[in-house]
């Protein structure tokens, strides 16, 4: 096989007011032809007030005049759904006037479910949750068809998943005592509305970590993986090509949100240099006057950028255009790709079988001699190899409603850090 060697310019695509079609092609993300690299802005408060705070055509003026071309609107299931106590029947109305001006800028838009309800419909007290639930699946029954129309949305399938088994996290299941909804369940209901919208699936540990997705299947199309990389110890430069960046090389990934708690930007730059390195899609957290903690890229609604927005709207402004980039014709790559894949489960049922063959053997000279039993370690079972992954992270006492006993040091200062986030943000 030819492989073409195609000598390309990573392009940022700013005015968009006639996009035809947005879709997932290996790692790229393609529209109109051209290599698409979203950069831009996650945009808070309708996940904590049905109205929002502050929305206005100029407050997306500004961020396109940053040099954004994707804004994020985080959403809440229970303004949404119509059976809910927390209901709001202007809700998707206004929903629907965001996304009609973000679009209208040429912008691209994602619509992420940030907040649930744990199952309970009648619930006062929507938030972030461990994972999505029964409900979430009916927000997105909802929320698809109205947008299937518009390649140009894109929906975010969960804000942040907590700690979970993998399994769960994909398939959904029984954890700690309460059934979760996964990620194929949540892609699925999207799909069920023929709505061909790109998904966002992000990963567990707070929505940063995507290192077991790499060794699950998703039956699916036009998925891309989504990351948190918020400043923690668990969460540095060194833990990034395990946890997200490597998965870059076969799918598209996007920080959906990233930063730091003060008002130092080191991290922040480092992320942002990574993300050039590495071709990954971000929107920063957020377009929302707060102070550093939250963290806010503005200082005033006029769009004064903070110290870290003066970073985010460098970045958003450079000439990453004039960054060149080598790759395989994505078609040869795609074939690269599925000709590996064949070539490891080729090995793999080699190896299997020479193994199969060792333990005969092995079996057969203990019948004849019978002189001990076989040394043979059995296979874990799949609930095994889930708890030995969780046994890795964390000592997880009874629950009791959402508060959450850790007994390792480290994942205590990641939930701690994180439920910090959350609260600032509110």
């Amino acid at each position: 096989m030819i492989k073409i060697i195609l000598f390309l310019t990573l392009i940022l695509i700013f005015n968009i007011n006639d996009i035809e079609s947005l879709y997932v092609k290996g790692p790229f993300l393609i529209d109109k032809d051209k290599i698409i690299l979203l950069r831009g802005i996650s945009r808070p408060s309708l996940e904590w007030y049905a109205f929002g705070e502050n929305l206005s055509l100029n407050d997306y003026k500004l961020m396109k005049g940053w040099g954004a071309n994707v804004v994020r609107l985080s959403l809440n299931q229970d303004f949404w759904l119509e059976k809910a106590k927390l209901y709001n029947k202007e809700y998707k109305e206004t929903v629907a006037k965001q996304v009609k001006m973000i679009r209208s800028l040429g912008m691209y838009c994602i619509l992420d479910l940030h907040w649930s309800d744990d199952g309970d419909i009648n619930t006062e007290q929507a938030g972030q949750k461990r994972m999505a639930d029964e409900n979430s699946i009916e927000f997105w029954k909802q929320v698809a068809p109205i947008y299937k129309n518009d390649t140009g949305v894109l929906f975010e399938l969960y804000n942040e998943p907590l700690l979970l088994p993998w399994r769960v996290w994909k398939e959904g299941g029984v954890y700690n005592g309460k059934k979760y909804i996964g990620m194929q369940q949540l892609y699925d209901a999207v799909r069920n509305q023929s709505a061909e919208n790109i998904v966002i699936i992000n990963g567990i540990r707070w929505g940063f970590d995507l290192y077991g997705a790499k060794d699950l299947v998703f039956p699916g199309y036009n998925i891309m993986f989504g990351t948190h990389p918020y400043k923690d110890p668990t969460r540095v430069k060194k833990y990034w090509d395990q946890t997200f960046g490597d998965l870059s090389d076969k799918y598209p990934i996007i920080a959906t949100e990233f930063g730091e708690f003060t008002c130092d930007t080191n991290y922040t730059k480092e992320f942002l240099d990574y993300a050039d390195m590495k071709e990954i899609h971000w929107s920063a957290w957020g377009w929302y006057k707060k102070d550093c903690a939250f963290p806010s890229v503005i200082a005033e609604w006029d769009g004064t950028p903070s110290a870290v927005g003066e970073l985010v709207k460098e970045s958003l402004t450079r000439t990453i255009k004039e960054i060149n980039i080598n790759f395989l014709d994505i078609e040869d790559k795609d074939k690269d790709n599925e000709k590996e894949k064949e070539k490891e489960e080729e090995e793999e049922g080699k190896e299997a079988k020479e193994k199969e063959k060792e333990n005969e053997k092995d079996t057969d000279h203990h019948r004849h001699h019978n002189t001990s039993k076989e040394n043979v370690t059995p296979l874990k079972s799949a609930e095994d190899e889930e708890r030995d992954f969780i046994d890795d992270f964390e000592t997880i006492d009874e629950e009791k409603d959402d508060d959450m006993s850790v007994g390792s040091s480290e994942i205590g200062a990641i939930v701690s850090a994180a439920i910090d986030v959350e609260n600032n943000k509110t």
